[in-house]
């Protein structure tokens, strides 16, 4: 039962998270969605990575529409440098980030729901207010607009249906959270790993199966408008595009032909991952969300990412920390440490880089937010010339990350293996 204090925080998180997406729509990486979206003749947009982005963000573009106000060219009231700051403009903005702040809270339950398997209310909702009231994340999420959130809610969610022994669901959701963004396709190995270790057939089948279902069920309405090239098309865009972008920058891999591929020490730690997780590691259900987090926290690590990605691993953070700190009756400074340096880490690159320089994408409405704007844009353009604060910050994220990679790996060492390490 929800009380009624809880009903209030959160509805205050999301009241703040709300009014900040508002007045926040300068980011360059959302008013590209933002465009992408705003279609008005009903169409499948191009089989490309931003699929699914565009018609998700489509439907919020279709409420504006529905709305008895003028409905101008998007273009002549948003710009990277311009917002007319209009009725419905500020409309056009709230609606096209809703989805946004939608799964942001579904996130947050999902968190709430997986750290309650394992342990009391209380720890439950910690999890929650470190999600909810987390600086970082509003920023990331609500005020940079960016639609990776909804791919971290179905790949958390699949997570949580795969502990709870849903398996077939939460193959369903994966291939969801696939569809939207690559990613979480670089996760589905471990699932196999822990049904194969466990033997339990019956559940990898369903689990398979209903991932590959729910691709099928993707591709074959555009195979039906589009025909056979949507064969071509998909191919194109995981080979020909996600080799040299999405996975490329996931796992390092360059695949320019099969006399020219490399591999970068994201790979070399996937690889391992997978070795230690198949040789050395106890085999519950548990174990996904232990490698989830660990896979992504390598990426985070070593691999070149935009601001945007760190949120595919941050919801896991704080899991980790409520399941192994919180939890715990004697809690741990160094682990706590450790969970603050690298929220630490990813702020100091990300604050200093990308936030700072455009005032944290609120558009300069009045003279002292301009006079401010300048200030920060001058701060900005030192920091691109010396990138000192962020390669400072990225040195801290991968270092906690490393020790992070550690302690989770002896942390799951099956018994007989832990008395050999010591």
């Amino acid at each position: 039962m929800v009380t009624r204090k809880t009903l209030f925080l959160i509805i205050l998180a999301l009241t703040i998270k709300g009014f900040l997406a508002l007045i926040t729509p300068r980011s360059f990486d959302f008013i590209n969605i933002a465009y992408m979206g705003s279609f008005k003749a009903f169409k499948l947009p191009s089989l490309t990575p931003y699929f699914f982005t565009a018609l998700l963000m489509n439907l919020p573009f279709r409420v504006w529409l529905l709305m008895p106000i003028p409905h101008p060219s998007v273009y002549n009231f948003l710009r990277y440098d311009f917002f007319s700051a209009t009725t419905e403009a500020f409309l056009y903005v709230g609606l096209m980030k809703l989805p946004m702040l939608i799964f942001d809270g579904l996130t947050g339950l999902i968190i709430y729901k997986i750290v309650k398997i394992y342990t009391l209310k209380k720890e439950a909702l910690t999890a929650v207010w470190l999600w909810f009231f987390n600086p970082y994340l509003t920023i990331a999420i609500e005020m940079d607009g960016t639609i990776d959130i909804v791919s971290v809610f179905f790949a958390s969610t699949s997570i949580y249906f795969f502990i709870k022994e849903k398996f077939s669901l939460s193959g369903v959701l994966l291939a969801v959270g696939s569809i939207a963004r690559f990613w979480p396709l670089t996760l589905t190995p471990f699932y196999l790993i822990v049904l194969i270790c466990r033997k339990t057939w019956k559940n990898l089948t369903a689990f398979a199966l209903s991932f590959l279902i729910t691709i099928l069920v993707f591709i074959t309405p555009i195979a039906l408008i589009n025909g056979l090239k949507v064969f071509q098309d998909l191919y194109d865009m995981l080979i020909s595009y996600a080799a040299e972008h999405e996975f490329k920058w996931f796992l390092g891999f360059n695949i320019s032909g099969l006399n020219k591929v490399t591999i970068n020490i994201v790979s070399l730690f996937y690889i391992l991952q997978a070795f230690l997780t198949l040789k050395f590691w106890r085999k519950n259900l548990k174990t996904i969300l232990e490698c989830a987090f660990l896979v992504l926290l390598v990426f985070t690590a070593f691999a070149y990412w935009n601001r945007y990605y760190t949120i595919w691993v941050t919801q896991l953070l704080i899991i980790d920390y409520a399941l192994n700190n919180v939890a715990k009756h004697e809690k741990k400074l160094n682990y706590k440490v450790l969970f603050i340096l690298f929220w630490v880490g990813l702020a100091l690159f990300n604050f200093s880089l990308w936030w700072i320089p455009p005032l944290f994408f609120i558009y300069p409405y009045t003279k002292w937010l301009s006079n401010l704007d300048i200030a920060f844009k001058a701060f900005g353009a030192k920091e691109f010339s010396s990138l000192l604060i962020p390669t400072f910050g990225r040195s801290i994220s991968a270092a906690s990350a490393l020790i992070y990679f550690m302690k989770i790996n002896f942390r799951n060492f099956k018994k007989e293996y832990l008395f050999k390490f010591k």
